[in-house]
Order: C-alpha cells, then structure tokens, then sequence
C-alpha cells in the first residue's frame, strides 16, 4: 500500500482549517443565540418587575405611576418595549398618539392572543406581519383594570442581528488566523518535505555504491542531524573497507610469497637440489600451516562480520584449550617449548561459540609460542558469573607502544607474521560477549585473558 506523503497531510490540514470558520461561526451563533434568549428573558422580567414596582410605589395614582414608568422605559428602552392594555384591551402605554398609532396592529395582535389563551407567562408570539417577539405577560386586573395586561416584548430580529454580526466578526478572526495557519503550515511542511526528497535522493546514490558524503545542509535539524548521521556511517563504512582492503592486500602479499616459496621448495625436491628432501618438507609443511592458519583467520572474521554466530551454546573451555595446545604441540617441539594445561575448571562451562573460542585461544597459543623462551602455561578460573582463560608465556614483555596497537588489525610487532591473529582474537571475544586483554607477567613474560560469561 502506497504511504502518504507529507504534502497530503498538508492538504487534509488546510481543507480542515478552512472549514474550521464555518464550524466556528456555527457554533458561535448557537452558543449566543441561547445566551441572548436567556438574556432577554431577564430583561423583560426586569421592566414586569419595575412597571409592578411604580405600580405599588404610585399607590393608585394614575399619573403618577405612568411619569414613573415613562421614565424608566426612557432610560431603559434596551431592555425592551413596555405595552399596557386595559380591560378592553384599549391601550394605556405608551400614552403617546404617535407611537399608539404605530403599534396598534401589535396591539391587536396581543389581544387576539389573550382571547384565545395563546399568550401566558415567557413565550414566542409571531405577529401577523411575520416578525418574531419574546414576550414577558402578565395581568394587574385586580388591582386597577387599567393594568389588565401587562406586555413586555422584544424583537427578535434585532437581536438576531446583533448575533450575526458578532458571529461575523468572529469567523472573519478565524477566518484570518486559519489563513495565515495556513501560510505557516505550507512552508513548514515545504521545509520538512523537501530535505526528505533531497535525502532520498542521496540515499538512492548511497545505494548505487557510492560513499561520498552528503555535502548539502538542511536548515531543520532533524534533516541536519540526519545528514551527519549518514555522513558518519558513510565514514565507518569506508574505514571498513580501507581496512578491508589492506587486510586482502596484506593475506595477498603473504600467501603470494608463501606459495612462491612452496614452489621453489618444490622445485628444488623436483631437480635435487636438497637431497635429502626433509629440510625442504619441512619448510613446506610450515608455509603450508602458515597458510593455513592465514584462511583459518580470515574464515572467523568472515563469521564475526556476519553475525551469523551466537553466544547461547555451552563451551566447556578447559577441553577447547586442551585440543589447542594438542594442535600446537608440533609447533612448540620444534622450540623446545613445553605446554602445559593447570588443573581447574574441567568442570565449568561458558556461553559462546565453540568455533569462535578456538579460533581465540588458538591465536593465543600460537603467538604465545612464538614468543616463549622455554614455557607456555594455560589455566581456566572461574567466578560466579564468568569464566576466565589465561595464556602465560615467559618470553619478552609487550612494550607500550605495542599495547596500545595490540588488536589492531596488520598491527605487527617485532617478530610478527601477519598482524591478523590477536586482532580476529579480540573481534571473536567481543562476538561473544566476552572479553580479551593483554597484560605482562610479575615475573616477565606476557599474559592473555579471555573472559567470557558464564552459562547458568
């Protein structure tokens, strides 16, 4: 399924900020239109309330009451109009001719109501020329029949109005804040997508071989960071392969020379040049182990690349070490070297690869014979969450400068062959999950620890 893009969700993100003001000013006119409703009510109550107040103020004089009432619907006439209807539903108040004659067809309007009952208390009343009013009724027939209806009303198309122009006002705000959203989320989304169609781009080259880095910036940070982070992959790839290349160049160089020298040895057993053969056999045999542990060495850095090993198998290392000094121990005779396996740990098992231990401790063993003047001693020790394996050796101490290069791959020191051994060595313990360090004897000599964890 195909995934969508950053411009769609800028589009899904303008249409809904577009819509936004019409659902604004919906909203913002029924949440007003309840609050004026309930608003006018009060009004209207309010002018009942005060015409009741002159009315028991006035205590029966009639002009009195209507100066009172005159003057308060003057200073309050927002509120709303004030009709007063007689028994005979002759009107009152106003008691102006003028404004009598205006709304005489209201008047009307309200008695036709009254007869029918239709008019009580809070309603709606639509007149007949269709306008819409809220009316406050009442009746103070008891108390004077001039007072006999009592009709506080409001236009509600006035207030109708009043809301559409607040709505307005706010859905043009909205309006304006969504378009300039808008602005804003178009060039934010342009400043996300585009540097990811710039990075695309340069991962597709990347994927096509080539290793240079990005050069481009990106003003968003993310893109930025990014950016260097590629750059710095790009950067460990090539030191991979620089080292890569130098370790096949190095096997390269050294197997060329090996088998020039097998030939030539060869050669001289063919012709007769060494009769009896045995010294050039030997020599033979020895280029061909020399061989033979440089593919052994390169066969584990392949494993250990491809993390195709894993540390969940139990190793028993005493007898991974015992088959390794077997292996060696044509090596060590021709030096009149002893090797020696100290009791302890027979029993004690770590979790690794048994491939890999061997690979370890086989180039631990080699170089230490290489280097021992009379003995090579190996010994396992355990603790309670891992197990440890030593190769002593009592020849020359490793100097600084080669204990800081160690276990750098084609890192020879003096009396080196290849510069490849310690440093699979190191890769292998570290597949694992364990540990290798390099250290010098007390007494003189060098000393290798493999650590690895211990299986439960």
């Amino acid at each position: 399924m195909k995934k969508p893009s950053v411009f769609l969700y800028y589009v899904i993100a303008t249409v809904l900020l577009v819509l936004l003001p019409a659902v604004l000013f919906v909203t913002v006119r029924l949440c007003m239109q309840n609050y004026e409703a309930s608003q006018t009510e009060n009004h209207l109550e309010v002018i009942r309330t005060q015409v009741l107040r002159c009315h028991n103020n006035a205590e029966g004089n009639w002009d009195e009451f209507m100066e009172k009432v005159s003057a308060f619907m003057s200073r309050n006439n927002e509120l709303g109009t004030l009709m007063i209807l007689d028994d005979d539903f002759n009107m009152v108040f106003p008691d102006n001719p003028r404004f009598q004659e205006a709304r005489k067809p209201l008047a009307r309007d309200f008695a036709e109501a009254i007869r029918l009952g239709s008019l009580t208390g809070n309603a709606s009343f639509s007149a007949s020329d269709g306008t819409s009013y809220s009316v406050n009724y009442s009746s103070l027939a008891r108390d004077d029949p001039r007072l006999s209806h009592v009709i506080v009303y409001s236009d509600n198309a006035r207030h109708s109005e009043s809301l559409n122009r607040i709505a307005l006002m706010a859905v043009l705000a909205a309006a304006v804040l969504c378009l300039l959203n808008v602005i804003l989320l178009f060039f934010l989304s342009r400043s996300i997508w585009l540097p990811l169609r710039n990075l695309t781009a340069e991962m597709q080259r990347i994927s096509q071989g080539s290793l240079e880095p990005i050069v481009a910036s990106y003003p968003l940070r993310e893109a930025e960071e990014l950016r260097l982070a590629v750059n710095h992959s790009l950067s460990a790839v090539r030191q991979a392969n620089d080292r890569q290349d130098a370790l096949l160049g190095a096997a390269n160089h050294h197997m060329r020379n090996q088998v020039l020298a097998i030939q030539g040895y060869a050669q001289g057993i063919e012709t007769g040049i060494f009769s009896p053969p045995a010294e050039a056999a030997g020599k033979i045999r020895r280029e061909c182990d020399a061989m033979s542990d440089l593919l052994l060495n390169f066969s584990i850095r392949s494993v250990i690349r491809d993390r195709t090993y894993y540390s969940n198998e139990h190793v028993y290392l005493s007898d991974v070490a015992e088959d390794c000094l077997s292996e060696h121990s044509a090596q060590a005779e021709q030096k009149n070297i002893s090797l020696r396996l100290l009791p302890g740990g027979r029993n004690a098992s770590a979790l690794g690869s048994t491939e890999l231990a061997e690979a370890v401790l086989g180039n631990l063993i080699s170089n230490a014979v290489r280097y021992a003047r009379k003995e090579v001693v190996v010994s396992v020790s355990e603790t309670d969450r891992h197990i440890m394996v030593r190769v002593e050796d009592d020849g020359p101490d490793i100097s600084e400068k080669d204990m800081e290069n160690l276990f750098k791959p084609l890192y020879k020191g003096e009396g080196g062959v290849f510069g490849l051994g310690l440093s699979v060595a190191w890769d292998a313990a570290q597949c694992m999950g364990g540990t290798l360090s390099a250290g010098n004897r007390p007494e003189g000599g060098a000393v290798f620890t493999l650590t690895l964890p211990r299986a439960e």
